[in-house]
């Protein structure tokens, strides 16, 4: 039988925000990450394309030279290797379910 999980009963990410790690196998790795008004995920680069999906609240993505307003159900798929940042400039918490193709 599958196991269901609830983030608020698993150990959160070490990480300077708000991130837990919801399932991870040989395929995929799925992430809920929750920024509070002014906080960031600072720039970097991930070996893997991620999907961003934001369940809540309104923020900002910067990949590359491009920077991105995205809101509650919006979606985007960001390749691996591309620079990435995240900001919360909104005046609620920020909510991104993020997908790693593995």
């Amino acid at each position: 039988m599958s196991e269901i999980r609830n983030y608020k009963h698993i150990e959160p990410v070490p990480k300077n925000f708000s991130a837990w790690k919801i399932h991870s196998d040989v395929h995929c790795e799925l992430v809920r990450v929750q920024l509070l008004p002014g906080e960031s995920i600072e720039k970097h680069v991930n070996e893997k394309t991620v999907f961003f999906y934001v369940l809540e609240g309104r923020g900002t993505l910067t990949s590359g030279a491009e920077e991105l307003v995205l809101q509650q159900e919006d979606s985007i798929r960001i390749e691996k290797g591309m620079e990435r940042s995240w900001s919360n400039d909104g005046d609620g918490p920020l909510v991104i379910l993020v997908i790693k193709q593995l």
